[in-house]
């Protein structure tokens, strides 16, 4: 199968196309969603394709903007080819990728998460900024690796599981996911904390918190070397078999196959979102394992768009990156029994890890702040506000040009700001440690927070 070619799966014909309508809360619960497999795209003899797609409606019933539905058609001169006729491009996985077995079906997720517009970041920027919503998707701001684990969970059940074991440190998220996911599946979860500088809390609080209401077991592991988490991975998963169960290894990042189909559903997504005009677009997102990033450019690739994939690393540096995207694209095409397109389309940039993975300071603050003031989006520090400084780079780089479409994937993760951090109380200053008044003394002068976003 060749990437991108007019006889790839861009080009698949095969299912009707459908009208999917939104409940009133303006998200598609995947429970009620009419199964929508491809968008209509109708070729005029100009060679030019007239892509129909179903929008909201603005005020005056024009299509393009909030409330109502509406139709907008728009000519592109990248995708089909000259003549009359129909094509249509995948909207799910399963019909990207018809060999790729089980569906994955949570009813709880918000599909699709938002595309909001962010001009006054983007203004700040020099570019034309949208914010891909993932840490929407759920009410625990697990965020984009919820998709990656509804396809796990689905192979996982299939397979007889009976517990899902993964490796965190303290502020994961994904720790989160899994004990909640396992939960409402039915299923036992068990996660497994080490790390270089991870010590077991003395009080529950964040994501950590949550792991221990949701009824995960825990096993503990202080201030081991973070690359030894396979091993102990594979104790505890041995140790749960002799005891009669049926574990199923969750990887940090659900890296293992068929997580990577949950970032490919998300590139079908935001196909679906954005204008099909011509207009190349840059996709900048974290960088952990790599997953998110090529799970997008292998939709650019299969859909012959005109995106650009930058991946911020966030604690390994490239190579570890692209290495572990390596094998990712290697046990998909095992499973797929096709082609992929490979991870050499991703731009990894190296240049925003700071102290490393889960250690943050000035910039990452800054860009917490930032947003909160001019998106009232609340960034996490380990993922999201390191790519923000990446994006920064970028443009400041020239990598991505002034003017140029963006989209900023938020991850998710953002509970693990609200834990703080020594960096944040620095940042703070007098909010923190200034004076206060006792009972019976004069109010204590108010104090001025210097640091303001800008």
């Amino acid at each position: 199968m060749r990437a991108g070619g007019r006889g790839s799966l861009a080009a698949r014909a095969d299912h009707p196309f459908r009208r999917a309508d939104r409940p009133a809360d303006g998200h598609q619960h995947l429970a009620q969603r009419p199964r929508q497999t491809h968008r209509r795209v109708a070729l005029r003899g100009s060679g030019l394709p007239r892509v129909h797609r179903d929008e909201p409606a603005g005020p005056g019933g024009r299509a393009g903007g909030a409330g109502g539905r509406g139709r907008r058609t728009t000519d592109c001169p990248r995708h089909g080819v000259e003549g009359v006729g129909v094509t249509s491009f995948p909207t799910t996985v399963a019909a990207l990728f018809p060999g790729a077995g089980l569906s994955a079906a949570d009813g709880e997720l918000r599909v699709p998460s938002p595309l909001d517009p962010a001009p006054s970041l983007g203004s700040r920027l020099g570019v034309d900024l949208r914010v891909k919503r993932e840490d929407r998707l759920d009410d625990l701001g697990c965020g984009h690796k919820v998709r990656k684990l509804a396809h796990v969970i689905a192979h996982a059940r299939a397979g007889g599981a009976t517990t899902l074991v993964t490796a965190a440190s303290v502020p994961s998220s994904q720790a989160v996911m899994v004990a909640a996911s396992a939960a409402r599946a039915g299923l036992g979860a068990h996660v497994v904390y080490c790390g270089d500088v991870q010590e077991r809390p003395r009080s529950a609080a964040g994501n950590y918190l949550l792991v221990g209401l949701l009824g995960a077991d825990v096993t503990w592991h202080e201030h081991t070397a973070w690359d030894r988490w396979p091993e102990l991975l594979a104790d505890v998963v041995a140790r749960l078999r002799d005891q009669g169960e049926v574990p199923y290894a969750v990887p940090p990042g659900v890296t293992d196959w068929p997580g990577l189909l949950g970032s490919v559903e998300l590139g079908l997504e935001l196909a679906a979102q954005l204008p099909v005009d011509g207009v190349e677009t840059h996709f900048v997102t974290a960088a952990g394992s790599g997953g998110t990033a090529f799970g997008i450019a292998i939709v650019a690739a299969l859909l012959d768009l005109p995106w650009r994939v930058h991946g911020i690393c966030l604690g390994t540096g490239p190579e570890g990156v692209l290495a572990e995207m390596d094998r990712q694209h290697a046990d998909g095409e095992k499973a797929l029994g096709t082609a992929l397109p490979g991870p050499d389309r991703v731009r990894l940039h190296d240049g925003a890890r700071g102290g490393g993975y889960d250690r943050w300071g000035r910039a990452e603050v800054t860009e917490i702040r930032r947003w909160l003031a001019h998106q009232r989006t609340l960034l996490d520090p380990t993922y999201t506000a390191k790519t923000a400084v990446g994006l920064a780079q970028l443009v400041a780089d020239g990598i991505v040009p002034r003017g140029a479409r963006v989209v900023f994937v938020h991850t998710g993760g953002s509970f693990r700001t609200l834990e703080g951090a020594p960096a944040l109380d620095a940042e703070l200053g007098a909010l923190v440690r200034g004076p206060a008044a006792g009972p019976d003394s004069p109010a204590a002068v108010p104090e001025k927070n210097e640091e303001s976003p800008s």
